[in-house]
């Protein structure tokens, strides 16, 4: 039923009762509340109410207890219901783009392992504690515009939620007046989002600090995909060269030289050494908008598992060597 540019459900569709799978998305004319008639699908177990023109979530979506899957992303929803919190078999939440305070039973879903996306800054404090038991994907879209938010990033204590495996950080601090406050505020918060140790995959969107904090090079041991984005008052990359897994790298900053970075890569006390491998498992490079005109000479000395290098076109220019 996507796309079928419905303003109402079928009638009766209540008694449809062994129904497992409803996909309503793309119907933008939909009601703005979800028909009630949908909470009486008791055996529901996926609900795709995604680009539907949602506004309110009705507290009997408590009733579909088998659910397992549920998108309400892109919609204008100002906050869902805490009644959620009975889907205790909930395993997908996907909320990008739709509202941003999550309800405080989000701590009940003991068996979620996706969450997409969760925003922070005013409106967030506490929530972050709740999600102890998440495992999976966590897309966490920070909103930062005091130091307020600086307190709540460290008492989330991040690092001790051991199950997560991604981590996205998207950073938005342009209300904070003051550049040098801005980075300080930047650096200060994502030095506090330090991510657990297993980390498999992080992101970091618009950070405006003017340098990393220190866990970025020494406490990603397991990361596989490290994507660096629009940190464009960085002009220096953190060491990266140990991090034993990892298999792409992505690095759009507009600030960052080679000469520069090819330095913080290697380490002076390699200099010179064409034994020692810099990201053992690096598959994938991809360096956009950088400035960058020739090959590093250390690529082909000491990156042994390269494969593809991508240049700030986008177009593959070195693979297979």
């Amino acid at each position: 039923m996507s796309r079928c540019k419905l303003k109402d459900v079928v009638r009766r569709m209540e008694k449809l009762i062994h129904l497992r799978y409803l996909d309503l998305s793309n119907n933008d004319e939909l009601t703005a509340q979800v028909p009630r008639t949908i909470c009486q699908l008791y055996n529901l177990q996926t609900l795709n109410l995604k680009w539907c023109g949602l506004k309110e979530i009705p507290r009997e979506i408590r009733n579909l207890i088998d659910l397992r899957h549920l998108d309400l992303s892109c919609n204008r929803l100002k906050e869902i219901p805490g009644e959620i919190g009975n889907l205790i078999q909930l395993r997908l939440l996907n909320s990008r783009q739709s509202f941003n305070v999550l309800p405080q039973g989000i701590g009940k879903l003991t068996g979620l392992r996706t969450l997409r996306q969760f925003y922070g800054g005013r409106g967030w404090r506490g929530y972050l504690k709740e999600l102890d038991q998440l495992s999976g994907l966590v897309e966490l879209h920070i909103s930062l515009h005091d130091r307020d938010d600086m307190d709540e990033a460290r008492a989330a204590r991040l690092m001790n939620k051991i199950h997560i495996e991604e981590l996205k950080v998207f950073f938005d601090i342009g209300r904070i007046e003051g550049e040098v406050l801005r980075n300080e505020v930047a650096l200060e918060a994502l030095a506090a989002l330090r991510p657990p140790p297993d980390l498999k995959r992080l992101t970091i969107f618009g950070y405006q600090g003017t340098r990393f904090p220190s866990w970025i090079s020494s406490c990603l041991n397991h990361v596989r995909r490290l994507d660096i984005r629009e940190c464009n008052y960085i002009s220096i990359l953190p060491c990266l060269g140990k991090l034993p897994e990892l298999e792409k790298l992505s690095v759009w900053m507009r600030k960052l030289w080679w000469e520069e970075w090819e330095d913080t890569m290697v380490g002076e006390e390699e200099e010179g050494s064409t034994t020692v491998e810099i990201m053992p498992s690096l598959v994938e490079l991809e360096i956009t908008g950088c400035g960058l005109t020739v090959l590093p000479n250390w690529l082909l000395r000491k990156a042994s598992s390269l494969e593809i290098l991508t240049d700030m076109s986008g177009v593959p220019v070195f693979e297979d060597y």
